[in-house]
């Protein structure tokens, strides 16, 4: 097992230690050793210097469960604050997401708008999310989901030509994702296409990971879009924030601010 131990003189005061719940572990080299790299090696916990020197001032003998329990239990507490913090940012973010959902249900029922959605990387999440707002029965008619490129061409009639020389992540497809849904669904007024490169890995077109188009069409012609680069560590995370914005540009559209 390794794990980083940077933390300076190995001494009396002995910060690696305290770190791993040790007190009074070391006990009192004169060596000062700068430690690089743990090893736990049967009953034996090795520091490594920087110097690559292992002097008996390295080496000290410790039951091996001690020592793993330990270890295991400094990373669960680890492990448990930035747990802690992720989901205090989700649960903020929900919140947000919520009331920004509810707006939309409202806008759109004070203007008589009908509501389909078309969705690629969200795969219904965006549909999933005005479904469950109260009132959503008046405004949404329902949503496509079109995640391939061949199902974008078969439901959509995007042009195979379009999504090759644009990639499926771009403005002109996000548009076209838009004007497609309104074809097939007729009583709507409103199309919101959300395409996007969710993780963990760039497109099939090298689109990085993040990169979103958003487009919204209104029958009576206007179009809205907005594209951005979201920078985040999970496809969690790009999903909350793709729904954050596809709710704001709605509400754009809709003449109601964000």
């Amino acid at each position: 097992m390794w794990g980083s131990a940077r933390t300076g003189r190995i001494c009396q005061a002995c910060r690696f230690c305290s770190a791993f719940g040790f007190s009074g572990f070391c006990r009192g080299t004169r060596h000062l050793l700068v430690a690089d790299r743990i090893v736990i090696a049967g009953d034996r916990l090795i520091l490594a210097c920087s110097r690559n020197c292992m002097t008996a001032g390295s080496i000290w003998l410790l039951p091996t469960v001690v020592l793993r329990q330990a270890i295991a239990r400094r990373a669960q507490e680890g492990w448990n604050r930035r747990h802690q913090s992720v989901r205090h940012s989700v649960m903020s973010h929900e919140i947000s997401i919520t009331d920004l959902s509810a707006r939309v249900v409202e806008a759109a029922r004070a203007s008589g708008a009908r509501i389909i959605t078309v969705e690629s990387c969200t795969a219904g999440s965006l549909c999933t999310l005005l479904a469950d707002t109260p009132g959503a029965g008046d405004v949404l008619l329902g949503g496509l989901v079109t995640y391939a490129k061949a199902c974008k061409a078969e439901v959509l009639g995007i042009p195979q030509g379009v999504l090759t020389s644009c990639s499926a992540v771009s403005a002109e497809v996000a548009a076209a994702m838009a004007n497609g849904a309104l074809s097939e669904c007729g009583s709507a007024t409103m199309a919101i296409a959300v395409t996007c490169v969710g993780g963990p890995k760039p497109d099939d077109d090298g689109n990085p990971v993040g990169l979103t188009h958003l487009a919204v069409q209104l029958r009576d012609g206007r179009r809205y879009h907005r594209r951005l680069q979201i920078d985040a560590h999970s496809s969690g995370r790009i999903r909350g924030e793709v729904l954050l914005h596809a709710l704001q540009l709605v509400l754009e559209a809709l003449g109601s601010e964000a």
